[in-house]
């Protein structure tokens, strides 16, 4: 396994991807899995739920709360600790031999309601941070290797005559002084996945769904990344495990470090990761993102989506969220002293807005800023702007139905009706809005629909990524137009090549035969030089300036590159590359134009260039479906 690791500028927003064979070549760089190899991770304890009946038996009552940390939109996290229900968690009852005599869950409202043996006994009642019911899958484990769940704990006395103990409340607590492991955080995570899925059942309109088991690995004061060697603070979804890991905090202190377990925009997030794994499909490729850069389409669709779902759940319950929100330690309570304050507060209802939190010292920056008609596709915070604003009553007002319809969807009638289609590759938002527009029937929300996605420069077809190529006679083709830029320095002070203006990406789909793909270009007025570069369906975009003979190493998931150089005097070029002995399968063709290191006035031209396939001394053009 090789995990990510980046740190940006706005961390919260750098989110890192962990999967088997996962490579990045970005300039955080990449460390090896250094965990204790010798180290064996146990198996989760088994579930309580068979509930067994007693006739005459002494009727149980109580109720299970947990306590956390709320945010205050202009503060963090700020106050003294509130608490809320623990709904449809797992109950295990013992008596004092230690015996399990009795199974069940809470109720959707915390309420514990159980029956117990007839006679005297002293007994133990847990709810654990775990469920496995129609309403709830999912376990939060305080241990990575360990793996049991949290515990609330009630001890009682029943008497040989009674019929009916009512134990009362017992409480997940938020503090420190309280609680030495912080149990209130656990449940809290845990409710915001409850959350997360009485929304879909809700906004679905499917009362019966509930979704696949989720393992949710949280520690008070501990850094999730140290399971994998070490890093910066982060939470991050494990795709391919079903595993969230959602951050604790630092060398133990949660009182002024960055902490996730009372985020909710956070957990939220990570868990919108998890249903894309789930439902739709991934073609992430992990890296990078803060929100303030062109990144790969793949990346941002990923990022936006779940940047975007934590803002739907959360709205779902507080009719005034638009908010994605990431604190740093807390403030204002009265018993426990703490430094608290905002990360991270993106405002979804702005076109472009801060994408960080005064003191921060980058709260200048705008939050993926769009002009230009499809930069959105490269942009995570205008991704996730857009979504919001469509499924917003205020804005387009599209049902969360049809985005979850065009997001989970597979095939109908041999055609890809949705992102969960085997025939769906290269996932991007443009294809996520080619899928969801033939599900935007009434006229007047497809107006309004229109308007706020080209308010986001946001295509509703994949022109500006992935667009599927077409055989047709050489020459008639219309040429291509591409302007780059000057090459930019991201929030990891790496310089890259703009994705969007200096590069043309086209999904390929290649039979197995013998050919070759060729590009031929004119250089504009200032004879700018282009590449061809065809990448596997997995790859992750290199930048040549830090890889020593890119074009022909074959990282990153390259296939074939052509990469000659022209002197600034030539007026045209070509690039070839043969795919002689490669397997059938699904390609991306990039046409590139060579910026590394060249100034705007080296490049303040345009190039126009057709794509052409050669197969059996015939010529072709590969013309955009768009």
């Amino acid at each position: 396994m090789v995990l990510l690791s980046f740190r940006n500028r706005m961390p919260r927003l750098s989110f890192v991807f962990l999967a088997p064979l996962l490579v990045s070549a970005c300039g955080g760089g990449f460390s090896g899995d250094t965990g204790d190899d010798n180290q064996q991770q146990s198996a989760e304890p088994a579930y309580c739920a068979a509930t067994q009946s007693y006739s005459g038996g002494v009727a149980v009552t109580g109720v299970a709360r947990y306590e956390f940390r709320a945010v205050d939109t202009a503060l963090g996290l700020n106050g003294n600790p509130i608490d809320d229900t623990i709904p449809m968690a797992e109950i295990s009852v013992t008596n004092a031999a230690g015996a399990v005599v009795q199974c069940g869950a809470t109720d959707a409202s915390g309420n514990i309601a159980l029956t117990l043996p007839a006679g005297a006994d002293t007994y133990t009642l847990r709810v654990f941070s775990r469920s496995e019911t129609t309403k709830l899958k999912i376990s939060v484990l305080e241990d990575y290797y360990v793996n049991a769940p949290y515990a609330l704990t009630s001890t009682f006395a029943v008497a040989a005559n009674d019929t009916a103990k009512n134990i009362g409340t017992i409480t997940a607590r938020a503090r420190l002084s309280q609680s030495a492991k912080l149990e209130g955080g656990a449940f809290n995570i845990y409710k915001q996945i409850w959350r997360a899925n009485e929304y879909l059942r809700s906004a679905t309109g499917n009362s019966s769904f509930v979704a696949p088991k989720v393992a949710v690995y949280w520690k008070k004061g501990y850094n999730p990344y140290d399971y994998f060697g070490g890093g910066p603070l982060l939470s991050f979804y494990r795709p391919g495990y079903r595993q969230l890991f959602i951050l604790g905090g630092n060398g133990g202190a949660v009182h002024n470090v960055d902490t996730d377990h009372f985020d909710n925009s956070i957990i939220l997030h990570e868990y919108g990761h998890f249903l894309e794994d789930a439902y739709a499909k991934s073609d992430s490729p992990g890296g990078s993102h803060d929100g303030d850069f062109i990144i790969d389409p793949r990346l941002a669709w990923s990022e936006g989506w779940a940047n975007y779902f934590q803002a739907a759940v959360m709205r779902s319950y507080d009719s005034n969220w638009r908010y994605y929100i990431d604190t740093m330690g807390f403030s204002g309570d009265s018993v426990e002293s703490g430094t608290g304050r905002l990360v991270i507060k993106v405002d979804m209802t702005m076109t472009n807005g801060r994408c960080a939190a005064s003191p921060w010292p980058f709260d200048s920056i705008d939050c993926d800023p769009v002009s230009v008609a499809g930069e959105g596709t490269y942009r995570e915070m205008s991704i996730s702007r857009y979504l919001f604003k469509t499924t917003s009553s205020t804005g387009a007002n599209v049902p969360f139905s049809s985005v979850w319809q065009a997001f989970s969807s597979g095939n109908s009638g041999g055609v890809a009706v949705g992102l969960a289609s085997p025939l769906a590759a290269f996932r991007n938002v443009g294809l996520f809005n080619s899928f969801l527009k033939n599900l935007i029937t009434d006229p007047t929300m497809t107006s309004d629909w229109n308007t706020l996605r080209n308010e986001e420069k946001q295509a509703d077809t994949t022109h500006y990524y992935a667009d599927n190529l077409t055989r047709t006679t050489v020459n008639t083709c219309a040429t291509r137009a591409l302007s780059p830029t000057v090459d930019l320095e991201d929030s990891e002070e790496i310089m890259r090549s703009n994705l969007f203006t200096s590069n043309h990406f086209y999904r390929f789909e290649h039979d197995g035969s013998n050919k070759s793909i060729r590009v031929e270009y004119t250089g504009g007025s200032v004879n700018m030089d282009l590449d061809l570069l065809i990448y596997q369906e997995d790859h992750y975009y290199q930048e040549e300036r830090y890889y020593e003979n890119w074009c022909r190493s074959g990282g990153g998931g390259i296939i074939g590159c052509s990469a000659r150089s022209y002197s600034t005097e030539t007026p045209q070029g070509s690039e070839q590359i043969s795919l002689n002995g490669l397997a059938a399968g699904r390609y991306l063709i990039n046409v590139k134009a060579h910026t590394m290191d060249k100034a705007s006035y080296q490049l303040n031209g345009t190039a126009h260039y057709r794509l052409k396939v050669i197969q059996n001394s015939t010529t072709e053009d590969l013309c955009p479906a768009h």
